[in-house]
């Protein structure tokens, strides 16, 4: 900013003040700096009076500029609740942190920073693609088209634009104090349903699972990662978290999905089997149906797919 424009910025008002409350008068060849009507400080040149004000206001440019409400904090939190535990292809970063970060510096970033690794990894796999470089000398439509086969990337993008704005990426700042904020609420986003529903409800995401067959990562020698077929199909509709637990609880296994994880897919299906043998004469309620969805699709991907060993939602 020149010397000129700022001095024109902080007399910006009727009453000499600009939105930070800063006025500033050049007086006898000196220049004195007001902040709410209070003498801050002279100086004996406009370079002075500049860093002076800009120091006194370092803190609230930023929060003024990019100032979180109250509304955008309750996205954020259910942003980072859903898609945190994800991981990005190009840093290894939670995904919605990837994100940010490409707002704030895209200059140091790749766009994998903040698209699912596993959902990557099996587009390109399917593909045929030796890697990211490989994929993009192929592929000059690589980015649209792999986009196309990430749910969950794109799902995280299009709720980061609800809770942040459609125009986020042009806001460094705002993406700054969004990146902060969900690193300092990493623990503090509440358990409890009824908090979960309210900050679903105020932020307009959609949270929820779907059913996936699962399998232990060929490539992790301590077979710690789970990874799912490349050409994956989802024969059954995306349901919120509340009515996948109530599903499992139904049918007898822990319900809490979110941190106990994926079922054996023969035990899911001995489950299933055991519970619509129990409940013949349920047969005409939605309960039924539901279950015997559920153990069909088991049984399918166990065919489709018998590299599959387990079964859950995500």
């Amino acid at each position: 900013m020149k010397a000129q424009e700022f001095i024109k910025e902080v007399d910006n008002s009727d009453r000499g003040m600009n939105k930070y409350g800063l006025a500033a008068r050049n007086k006898d060849g000196k220049f004195y700096s007001y902040r709410h009507g209070k003498l801050t400080g002279t100086f004996n040149n406009i370079q002075d009076l500049q860093r002076h004000q800009h120091e006194l206001i370092k803190d609230e440019s930023v929060s003024e500029d990019a100032g979180l409400t109250d509304q955008q904090k309750q996205g954020l939190q259910a942003i980072y609740k859903k898609y945190g535990n994800y991981e990005g292809y190009g840093n290894g970063d939670s995904l919605p942190i990837g994100n940010m970060e490409q707002v704030i510096d895209p200059g140091s970033t790749l766009w994998a920073d903040d698209k699912e690794y596993k959902e990557l990894d099996a587009y390109m796999k399917k593909m045929g693609y030796d890697g990211f470089s490989d994929a993009q000398d192929k592929d000059e439509d690589f980015f649209d088209n792999a986009m196309k086969e990430m749910p969950i990337s794109s799902a995280m993008q299009d709720d980061i634009s609800k809770v942040l704005g459609n125009d986020y990426y042009e806001k460094p700042n705002l993406a700054r104090a969004a990146k902060d904020y969900m690193s300092s609420s990493d623990e503090s986003v509440s358990e409890d349903e009824g908090e979960l529903a309210r900050l679903k409800e105020l932020s307009g995401i959609e949270e929820g699972a779907d059913f996936y067959g699962y399998y232990k990562d060929p490539k992790d020698p301590e077979g710690k990662t789970f990874t799912y077929p490349n050409n994956m199909e989802f024969k059954t509709p995306h349901r919120s978290n509340a009515n996948a637990r109530m599903l499992l609880s139904r049918i007898g296994l822990e319900p809490d999905f979110e941190n106990t994880g994926s079922h054996l897919i023969d035990d899911f299906i001995k489950v299933t089997t055991n519970w619509l043998q129990t409940h013949e004469a349920d047969k005409d309620t939605n309960e039924y149906d539901e279950v015997e969805m559920y153990h069909v699709e088991a049984n399918r991907i166990k065919k489709t797919h018998p590299e599959v060993t387990h079964v859950g939602f995500n």
